[in-house]
């Protein structure tokens, strides 16, 4: 939004010209072999993104479970973007499996886990080629595009911002034929197909270094059947989680802009066209399926927190944004509640191995009442920040990256330092989290008004703080 990016004009998406347009660094655009779906842009043509990801070390493996034998082979890779704010990278991995014993999920989790394992490499024109495990690889291809789709005189100039061009939550669609893949889940049964020959679907949280990744599993004998389902389930997702984004970026103050300047009415233009989009997205998700799918819904979008709503809706009335679109916004977060059973749980909890940080976590969230929120709130901040302490200390330690005296003496020094070193690219939650915790150490004793109004955004902050204390977490743990 706005014209001081130097984004480039050309390819220009959707209405790009296979096999002559291209996207820089990445491949050639060409037709999509099996079309797209009507009415989704940017989904009848692919960039051929072979340039993007190349897997340095893909070979046969062996499975920890005894005489399960792998062998993986890459079918494709692939970009699309929507001409507007969505865009999406895929990797698709065909597994050629040998076993005497029949598939279970346990299997199927482990040889997942595996693959996500793998070393990749991406080139990167703003520097040398990244390598990193394919489960990580996802800032980097962010970068990738950034620099692909950015004036060459812009990059000289290092004039750009990394946070222009984000990755998110990646999702996992596996597709197998033998049955037993399901056993032990939820399972959905699909309305396309009949009796023996319909897909059965379910949908798991896959854990992986500390992370949970949102899972689809599929059996079907029917394969144009499981494309259809695996397209509007993809798409899905990518809207779902950009327009999450943007929603956080705007709540935590990250993307401000002048009200009535184009890049308002832009913003505006996507907010209104992005729920239209994924409530129809959601209606022919529940077309698929004989079952509402909510605990997707839940998982994938939580939106269910009154704070994070009251924040959302108070940083879109600054921008003096058009009443029906701060209408539609109000409705669409009153939707999706109904469609998700709120909860005040933290699921990520369940994944931290340290027993002693998991307690003190507990202990921060049993005082988000309306007597001790304000303490509640100020435990989370110390936690987080002793983690990132602990993280760059022990990165030091290993010489991992520089980490300075000065890097040590703050916690903006040290949000700064993570950020710097590539950790994590996005540096205005963790400078939001980082004056939320300033204000509960250095304002005055809030009164009961004030702790009522903080009460409802505590879902919203604690759940902020609590990704970042995990993330954190996981990254020490990789380490040792």
């Amino acid at each position: 939004m706005g014209d001081q990016t130097g984004r480039l004009k050309k390819p220009v998406w959707p209405l790009v010209e296979p096999d002559k347009d291209f996207v820089r660094s990445i491949g050639q655009i060409k037709y999509r072999k099996g079309g797209g779906v009507q009415g989704w842009v940017g989904e009848n043509f692919i960039c051929v993104a072979n340039k993007a990801i190349r897997f340095t070390n893909l070979r046969p493996f062996t499975c920890t479970w005894p005489n399960i034998y792998a062998n993986p082979k890459i079918k494709f890779r692939r970009f699309y973007f929507d001409g507007t704010s969505v865009g999406k990278f895929e990797v698709g991995i065909e597994v050629d499996i040998q076993s005497n014993r029949s598939m279970t999920q346990s299997i199927i989790d482990d040889i997942v886990s595996q693959i996500l394992n793998f070393e990749v490499a991406v080139p990167n024109p703003l520097g040398s080629i990244k390598s990193c495990q394919l489960y990580n690889v996802g800032s980097k291809l962010a970068n990738l595009y950034l620099a692909s789709s950015t004036e060459a005189k812009v990059l000289a100039r290092k004039d750009y911002s990394k946070s222009w061009i984000q990755s998110l939550k990646p999702l996992i669609i596996i597709v197998d034929q033998n049955k037993n893949v399901l056993e032990g889940l939820s399972t959905i049964k699909s309305k396309y197909g009949e009796d023996d020959n319909r897909i059965e679907i379910a949908y798991k949280l896959l854990a992986h270094k500390g992370f949970n990744y949102p899972s689809w599993i599929m059996f079907d004998n029917y394969e144009k059947n499981v494309r259809l389902l695996r397209v509007y389930l993809s798409r899905l997702h990518t809207e779902k989680e950009c327009f999450r984004h943007i929603l956080r970026c705007i709540a935590t103050g990250s993307l401000v802009m002048n009200p009535r300047s184009k890049e308002s009415d832009a913003l505006q233009d996507y907010l209104n066209l992005s729920t239209r989009k994924i409530l129809s997205l959601n209606k022919k998700s529940r077309e698929i399926t004989e079952e509402k799918i909510e605990e997707y819904a839940r998982e994938l979008i939580d939106l269910s927190s009154p704070g994070e709503k009251e924040n959302i809706l108070g940083s879109l009335s600054k921008l003096d944004i058009r009443k029906n679109i701060y209408n539609k916004i109000d409705i669409f977060y009153d939707q999706i509640v109904r469609q998700c059973s709120t909860s005040s749980d933290f699921p990520m909890i369940k994944n931290i191995s340290d027993n002693v940080l998991k307690e003190k976590i507990v202990r921060a969230l049993d005082n988000l009442t309306i007597e001790n929120v304000d303490l509640g709130l100020f435990d989370l901040a110390k936690i987080l920040e002793s983690q990132i302490k602990s993280y760059l200390l022990l990165a030091k330690q290993k010489g991992l990256f520089e980490v300075t005296n000065k890097d040590l003496h703050s916690l903006n020094n040290m949000i700064d330092c993570v950020v710097d070193n590539e950790i994590f690219p996005e540096k205005y939650e963790l400078h939001f989290l980082r004056q939320e915790r300033n204000k509960r150490a250095h304002d005055e004793v809030p009164d009961f008004s004030e702790r009522e109004k903080l009460l409802r955004h505590s879902n919203f902050l604690a759940d902020l703080y609590i990704s970042y204390i995990t993330a954190f977490n996981n990254l020490q743990n990789e380490i040792v």
